[in-house]
């Protein structure tokens, strides 16, 4: 494909196991839809865990510069972390839609508050497009072999009990739905996982140090299928919302559930909301953490905010 027509084009990275294996059998009818409305799109078909990343790459080389993620948080994780490198975008130019066919679709909620969702919602956004400049988020963290590594992230980040129920969740079937499959993931979790003592450095100038049931690093406001765990939180703010759950007992961390759907608990005296730019923790080196609801690895060292990075279709 010409290097001219590429750049007007859109390339979607679609994942066919997406919504339970359902995208594998809807998409070719929503790319027929797309090309009868006049979009310009070529795809390809993920084939395992982390191949978005190298599609991705691949579609950037050949040209394309207009990307859209067809799957769940993950695999708009997967696109993102083609998209960037040493804290920079490939290419100056590069634009990213999402097109949810996810479980879990926590960051959707975010960008998609009080708005249609669908095929329709994605044809009349591509032809009418609201472009806003989105932060995004860095990790630093050991791989399961122990070696450092960087990811990127567009939604949230989360330590501890939240992390267990995420692995949980993408270890079995998620046909019951995200919000019952997270819910059911995270009540196991809590009832067998132990507080862990973090320390935590923020903006070089906050410090915080306690037993914590888990910490949210969020750019966007939702996880685990429709949390509401960052109220507050915004896309181009140029901060994160941290929210530390401290330690607390059983029976009142399950009294106190249901406000995490409604985004009431940051009123609660165990938890703690900071805004700011970077952090440092210091933690066991076993404990387990999730970008956008994929596990890439333990014990994250330092985040930070990259500000007003990528131009996001809305």
């Amino acid at each position: 494909m010409s290097q001219q027509k590429s750049q007007k084009s859109w390339f979607a990275v679609v994942n066919p196991r997406s919504a339970n294996g359902k995208t594998q059998g809807l998409w070719p009818g929503y790319y027929q839809q797309l090309q009868q409305a006049g979009i310009q799109v070529d795809y390809a078909l993920t084939s395992r865990s982390g191949g978005g990343t190298e599609i991705t790459r691949m579609a950037l080389d050949e040209g394309y510069r207009r990307m859209i993620a067809v799957g769940g948080d993950g695999t708009v994780n997967e696109v993102l972390n083609g998209l960037i490198e040493n804290d920079r975008l490939v290419a100056d130019d590069i634009e990213l839609a999402v097109f949810e066919q996810g479980t879990g679709g926590d960051f959707v909620r975010t960008i998609k508050t009080g708005k249609e969702k669908g095929l329709n919602a994605l044809i009349r956004m591509l032809k009418e497009p609201n472009i806003i400049l989105s932060d995004l988020g860095r990790v630093d963290f050991l791989n399961f072999e122990g070696e450092e590594r960087t990811r990127y992230f567009l939604n949230a980040s989360n330590v501890g009990v939240g992390a267990e129920a995420v692995h949980r969740t993408n270890c079995r079937s998620k046909a019951m739905g995200s919000k019952l499959s997270y819910l059911t993931s995270t009540l196991e979790a809590v009832l067998s996982y132990k507080s862990v003592c973090v320390s935590l450095k923020m903006d070089q100038d906050t410090f915080w140090e306690g037993n914590i049931w888990g910490l949210m690093v969020c750019n966007g406001q939702y996880i685990g299928g429709g949390m509401r765990i960052a109220p507050d939180a915004r896309l181009d703010d140029g901060l994160f919302d941290l929210v530390v759950i401290k330690e607390m007992k059983l029976s009142r961390l399950f009294s106190r559930f249901p406000l995490l759907y409604k985004g009431q608990h940051i009123h609660l005296p165990e938890v703690q909301v900071f805004r700011c730019k970077e952090i440092e923790l210091h933690m066991p080196d076993s404990i387990l953490f999730e970008t956008d609801g994929e596990i890439p690895g333990v014990c994250p060292k330092a985040y930070r905010v990259i500000p007003k990075c990528l131009k996001l279709w809305v």
